[in-house]
């Protein structure tokens, strides 16, 4: 398996997790702070008027930032990379269709 399958494999393992892990870690130095609390904020479910809130911008500037990062990650791994990280992994998809 390569390190490429390893990143679009759709069960979520450890070491599935931690190959993902390592890239997002290498990217996310190549961000700015305000960038990286946009990210960090989505990640743990926070609304744009929160994350705006938070730092004193506006709702439009998450946003700009947001499709800013959203360009850089497609640039570096391609749109199907935006697409799986928005996906729930299959696991939890077949977990969600037992109850």
């Amino acid at each position: 398996m390569s390190f490429g399958d390893m990143l679009v494999d759709k069960k979520e393992d450890p070491s599935t997790q931690g190959a993902r892990n390592i890239d997002w870690a290498e990217f996310m130095t190549t961000q700015d702070a305000c960038s990286v609390d946009v990210v960090v904020g989505m990640a743990q479910g926070k609304m744009t008027k929160d994350i705006a809130r938070e730092h004193s911008v506006t709702s439009s500037r998450v946003v700009q930032l947001k499709r800013k990062v959203g360009n850089q990650i497609r640039e570096a791994w391609g749109d199907y990379a935006v697409a799986q990280a928005t996906t729930k992994p299959a696991w939890r998809r077949a977990l969600g269709a037992l109850f």
